[in-house]
């Protein structure tokens, strides 16, 4: 049983997990070209972006009403989302480094410049044999993205809270 003026709502953490299951299995079927399965499931990140914006306003919006949080909030957004940024970014590379390897050109100055913004959650532009504007990385758009919603929400929060 949850308290009363419980802040957490468990139903959510359900939604957020079945989302989430929602894109592992679109990107596997994409993976393993199998059509049909979960074709749709791209909308669930949508939905997963909602999600966590009633959940991050649940935990740090009254805080927010105090303009001297907001750089402490963005600092605690960004400290919990550093460790993923920089583990995709990692793994994404020394992928790349083996796909390269095989049997395309190795430019290492390239390469470094794009784990550089990687690790830096910069938008890199186009690197060959992807289209991502995260090479090493392609899903890390959607924490650059998220990052990029905290820190308007952390700046415009007055102005994006309607009382009700």
């Amino acid at each position: 049983m949850i308290p009363r003026g419980s802040r957490h709502y468990p139903i959510l953490d359900l939604y957020r997990a079945i989302a989430s299951f929602a894109v592992v299995l679109y990107h596997i079927a994409g993976s393993l070209e199998i059509t049909g399965m979960a074709s749709h499931a791209y909308v669930a990140v949508d939905f997963f972006f909602l999600l966590s914006g009633f959940v991050i306003d649940r935990a740090y919006g009254a805080r927010l009403e105090d303009p001297s949080y907001r750089l402490e909030f963005l600092l605690l957004r960004f400290v919990r989302l550093w460790p993923m940024i920089v583990l995709g970014t990692l793994v994404g590379a020394f992928v790349a480094t083996g796909s390269l390897l095989r049997g395309h050109a190795l430019d290492l100055s390239n390469m470094a410049l794009v784990l550089a913004f990687g690790l830096l959650l910069l938008p890199f532009g186009r690197m060959p044999l992807t289209a991502s504007i995260f090479p090493f990385d392609g899903p890390l758009w959607s924490l650059f993205y998220e990052v990029v919603a905290n820190a308007a929400y952390g700046f415009a929060f007055r102005w994006l809270r309607i009382p009700v």
